[in-house]
């Protein structure tokens, strides 16, 4: 599908049972001589809130659910065909949460804030994001053949598992950081500087990192120094991700934190020492 530019157009419930009063005669009779007295005490409170049934959880959830989505005014498209939309204020808020689920051959353009862009199973389709993200996040997994047409700040987008996918940035001051996985045939483009534009993907990967698993081995790309640059994560012992530079320079900044913290104290035993020689107080300079 040929994108659009950037500037195109923009529970049962049981009935009540029937309650009747005491016969008059009752009263009467109540009052002779060994007969049965019959006293009615209402319910405390508490013994109320004993005899009141709880909600099941599942229909809590689904209230909260409900309650949330009437607040936020989310709004998910579900199993579209060859449809071409643009959702303006009159459609979302920017407290919603929008959500792009196995579409296919599909147009969108996404022209009022939002909070969240979230896009699964689709195909053969584009989606131009043109409006403030709140969060700033875009999330795309298991698509095919989709363009993502990114015309606003975007500091985290994930994309894992698709087919044929790019991400074109209207300018490039735009792109934040891509984490992916798993992607084939990758482009990442800029129409403000298409000398810069990147392709990559699992089989180029796989030629630099023999061991490439490709569901769960993920890749950072961001501009660096000014150069748009992929590099692998790998995790810490602690779980922390990072990438391969950036656990080098930081081994070498704590070394070069131990070696200045040795040195001062160092210098502090040798100032004491002689202060404590001299009968005067040590004074420690940096």
């Amino acid at each position: 599908m040929e994108a659009p530019s950037a500037s195109s157009t923009s529970g049962t419930s049981s009935a009540p049972s029937k309650t009747t009063d005491a016969h008059p005669a009752a009263a009467d009779h109540a009052g002779g001589e060994g007969a049965a007295s019959s006293e009615h005490h209402p319910a405390s409170s508490e013994e109320r809130l004993k005899l009141k049934p709880k909600p099941e959880p599942s229909v809590m959830l689904n209230a909260q659910l409900l309650a949330a989505s009437r607040r936020n005014a989310s709004r998910t498209f579900t199993k579209k065909k060859d449809e071409q939309a643009v959702l303006g204020p009159d459609v979302l808020t920017d407290r919603a949460t929008v959500y792009f689920k196995a579409c296919t051959n599909c147009s969108y353009i996404v022209d009022s804030p939002c909070t969240k862009l979230l896009i699964e199973g689709c195909k053969d389709c584009v989606i131009i994001v043109r409006k403030n993200v709140r969060t700033e996040i875009i999330e795309i997994w298991r698509c095919e053949n989709t363009i993502l047409v990114i015309d606003t700040s975007i500091k985290t987008l994930q994309a894992d598992l698709c087919k044929n996918l790019e991400i074109r940035y209207a300018n490039k001051k735009f792109l934040g950081s891509i984490i992916w996985a798993g992607i084939y045939n990758f482009n990442i483009t800029f129409l403000d500087e298409p000398s810069i534009n990147l392709k990559t993907g699992y089989d180029e990967m796989k030629v630099q990192y023999p061991k490439l698993n490709d569901t769960t081995d993920q890749f950072i790309i961001r501009f660096l120094e000014g150069k748009l640059t992929s590099e692998a994560i790998i995790r810490l012992a602690n779980g922390y991700p990072t990438t391969q530079r950036e656990a080098i320079a930081f081994e070498e900044e704590q070394q070069r934190n131990a070696k200045l913290a040795e040195e001062y104290m160092r210098k502090l035993i040798a100032i004491t020492a002689s202060s404590l020689s001299a009968g005067e107080p040590a004074k420690v300079t940096n």
